[in-house]
């Protein structure tokens, strides 16, 4: 089990504060999840914030996978 760094513990941490927060510090101001977050928050707190820690979990695995495959070669 890979362990997760101190930017995907900030991300986590934000995205339980302020969910746009963490989806921002993990796709940045013009990606679709970040509209979708602000959307979510919007409507209710509780549907921003698992959209959040999806979006981080999300990136942390295939961050994780990219890291593992490039090992490999």
């Amino acid at each position: 089990m890979a362990e997760y760094s101190s930017s995907d513990i900030c991300a986590l941490i934000l995205a339980f504060l302020l969910p746009p927060l963490g989806v921002f510090m993990k796709r940045g101001c013009c990606h679709v999840d970040f509209c979708i977050s602000i959307l979510l928050t919007i409507l209710g707190w509780l549907p921003g914030v698992f959209h959040a820690f999806y979006v981080v979990y999300k990136l942390r695995n295939s961050e994780e996978r990219l890291r593992q495959e490039y090992r490999e070669l």
